[in-house]
């Protein structure tokens, strides 16, 4: 059947459109879940868990410093925050890479 689709185009089709333009594009944005993060930006290098306040959060890391580092913060299963370090120079960014401004 030349109609078939895979796996991943399937699941691309039940997802928000901006979030299936995000995984095309290989970038991680705020609201995603950790599967579409790691169809996005693939394994992270470590993970960071931790608890605040009785909630809890996990860090994935892409990178090592003192290269451009990622830190990628899900609360419980959905991306919060993403957070870019290059150089010593840290920013929070929407989404990754960060956007140039316009």
């Amino acid at each position: 059947d030349f109609d078939k689709h895979t796996a991943i185009e399937n699941y691309l089709d039940s997802v928000p459109e901006p979030i299936r333009e995000a995984i095309k594009a290989q970038k991680v944005v705020v609201g995603m879940d950790r599967e579409q993060v790691l169809l996005a930006a693939g394994t992270p290098v470590r993970k960071v868990r931790e608890t605040k306040e009785d909630t809890d959060y996990e860090d994935w890391i892409y990178g090592k410093p003192p290269l451009k580092t990622i830190f990628v913060t899900f609360e419980d299963d959905v991306v919060v925050n993403i957070q870019e370090l290059q150089g010593g120079v840290s920013g929070s960014t929407a989404e990754y890479p960060k956007q140039p401004p316009r």
